[in-house]
């Protein structure tokens, strides 16, 4: 089959090969691997306010740069910079597909999948964020993205109903979906790379890692870290990757805290993994999670999780079993958690050893890549 992403994502050859990729280029990444392996051609196509190129990424995946005019920025940021851009990309694209003549298109972000979704080829679409209509339930949107959401909304709904089928990352999504009268729904989280060369210990410290934002939630992980270091002697110390709006508010809290917390840059996908298997424990306290990749890497190198019992991380984690779950914002919960993996090395090496199995028996990309070419092929011949 030839199989085409798009993505109108910050996106490039550079980025690649340096791995400085987001989740959803992460993933389609690991899954066009897989098709390739299987067989299948695929073609990534991508907004790149730079110019026009194809780039052979290696055999039967090939990444396509279609030229935008400007690069693309987050919604609640521009706005009506992010509308437009995705909206021309939609446009400048379809001349692409029609070229192709793809047996399947997987759209991956809503607005510059709108004139996308009016082609006559088989297309899916893939959650890999929440429904605006989810989503401002779970995050607070500015005054003039507050005014758009209808209308972003409406244009979300169009490409919903234009496709054969939706990918829903998560429950959570696929009930909200169902609700709003979707029916043709599957749910296929997101997968992770195995077999990599590094190879986990236990560095005697905490971990967080991923954007410095409000929904992640990390001024939680800091306020219980605080009130763990005041009750009890501990040695681990809490280290922080990543970089975001938020950056500079934690780090000035963080200095209360005197010597315990460190700071380090967002990282390429390889440093991030050398840091992540020297970690004791990993701990994600987000607000909301489509299916966070965060957490599978982590479990895929027996590292032990405390995440918020949010969607996305309660779909990937059985309580007490593969991780634990807190509420979101329960600073105490999360405190409790940390302090019985902290003291408690065997239960750590208990949960991780599980979470491995977990990972290499649901979540592999060469798992999730069958869940995906078994849909396509019942597509194909319907």
């Amino acid at each position: 089959m030839r199989i085409v992403f798009t993505h109108i994502g910050n996106f490039d050859y550079k980025s690649l090969e340096q791995g400085f990729i987001g989740g959803t280029e992460y993933q389609i990444l690991g899954l066009s691997r897989e098709f390739s392996k299987k067989g299948h051609e695929v073609f990534i196509i991508i907004g790149d306010y730079r110019g026009s190129s194809i780039i052979s990424l290696s055999n039967n995946i090939n990444l396509i740069r279609v030229k935008i005019p400007a690069r693309n920025v987050d919604l609640r940021i521009s706005p009506l910079k992010a509308l437009a851009v995705r909206l021309y990309f939609s446009k400048v694209v379809i001349d692409v597909l029609k070229k192709l003549e793809p047996d399947f298109i997987l759209m991956t972000e809503p607005i510059s999948s709108y004139l996308i979704s009016d082609i006559n080829l088989p297309k899916i679409f893939i959650t890999h964020n929440f429904p605006y209509g989810l989503l401002k339930s779970y995050i607070s949107f500015n005054y003039y993205v507050k005014l758009g959401l209808p209308l972003l909304e409406e244009l979300e709904s169009h490409v919903f109903s234009n496709s054969d089928y939706i990918i829903a990352l998560n429950k959570t999504i696929m009930y909200y979906l169902y609700l709003k009268g979707f029916e043709r729904i599957k749910v296929i989280p997101n997968g992770v790379a195995i077999g990599s060369d590094v190879k986990p210990y236990d560095g005697d410290y905490i971990l967080y890692g991923g954007r410095l934002t409000p929904e992640k939630g990390v001024l939680y992980l800091l306020l219980a870290y605080k009130k763990l270091s005041e009750e009890e002697d501990i040695d681990q110390k809490l280290v922080i990757v990543g970089s975001g709006s938020q950056e500079e508010l934690l780090k000035s809290y963080a200095r209360s805290i005197k010597e315990k917390v460190i700071f380090i840059p967002f990282l390429p996908q390889h440093k991030f993994l050398e840091v992540l298997a020297g970690c004791s424990i990993f701990v994600l306290p987000s607000l909301y999670e489509a299916s966070p990749v965060t957490i599978l890497q982590a479990m895929s190198l027996g590292k032990p999780v405390i995440a918020s019992n949010v969607p996305g991380s309660r779909d990937l984690i059985m309580h007490g079993i593969t991780g634990f779950l807190f509420e979101a914002r329960d600073i105490n919960a999360l405190k409790e958690y940390l302090k019985l993996l902290i003291f408690d090395f065997n239960l750590r090496y208990k949960i991780g050893s599980k979470a491995i199995e977990t990972v290499l028996k649901n979540y592999t990309f060469e798992k999730i890549a069958d869940e995906y070419l078994k849909l396509l092929n019942e597509l194909k011949y319907e």
